[in-house]
């Protein structure tokens, strides 16, 4: 089994835990990123270490899996990126985010990640700019969700639809990804709602 960090696993994808755990405020408790095969074991794999520059992380946030390539993408909530690992060649390489026009996008604080099964689109919650980011396999922008409220965890629900987790707000939303809106809130029941929730997980 494999522990599950923040979104949506999928037929092309999986989700693969951080190491470390990662908790409402945010701590700064984690600086590589594992593969776990059964757990309770030791990591299979461990890569990383503490810093900036490639191969090193500071708060490794999400992970993505592509299969069958086993290409990584891991955000890095501390150092503002995203970095891809392939395992063919065991080199990293920072990925160039860019809008429609060709112009860069530089994350604040990427939180989650994951992939929409029937588009391969790349969904990336952009906590520190309050949007949720839709990329293309090319890491093009092809839309944006706005004026959020540090949204933190992302998962596919079906073919058109993203769950969003709000550290903030202190709700999961559900968001129609065509016409970019809201269609429900949920904040929990009213004796235990809902504090700071961080992740989110789906089935779609």
């Amino acid at each position: 089994s494999k522990t599950v960090q923040s979104s949506s696993s999928s037929n092309e994808d999986e989700v693969v835990s951080q190491s470390g755990t990662k908790n409402s405020n945010n701590s700064k408790n984690s600086k590589s990123f594992e593969f776990i095969n059964d757990l309770p074991a030791k990591p299979s794999q461990v890569y990383g270490e503490s810093g900036a520059g490639l191969g090193q992380f500071v708060d490794p946030c999400g992970v993505l899996l592509d299969l069958p390539t086993n290409v990584t993408y891991v955000t890095e909530y501390g150092n503002h990126r995203i970095q891809k690992f392939d395992p063919s060649t065991g080199k990293f390489e920072i990925v160039q985010l860019r809008d429609k026009e060709g112009r860069a996008i530089k994350l604040d604080y990427p939180a989650c990640i994951c992939r929409q099964a029937s588009s391969g689109h790349v969904i990336v919650a952009d906590s520190g700019n309050n949007c949720v980011r839709v990329f293309n396999r090319d890491w093009t922008q092809v839309s944006v969700i706005e004026s959020l409220h540090e949204p933190f965890g992302v998962g596919t629900l079906g073919t058109d639809r993203v769950l969003v987790s709000e550290l903030a707000s202190h709700k999961v939303r559900i968001f129609d990804l065509n016409e970019l809106k809201c269609i429900r809130a949920i904040s929990g029941p009213s004796r235990t709602p809902l504090k700071a929730p961080n992740s989110v997980i789906s089935n779609g």
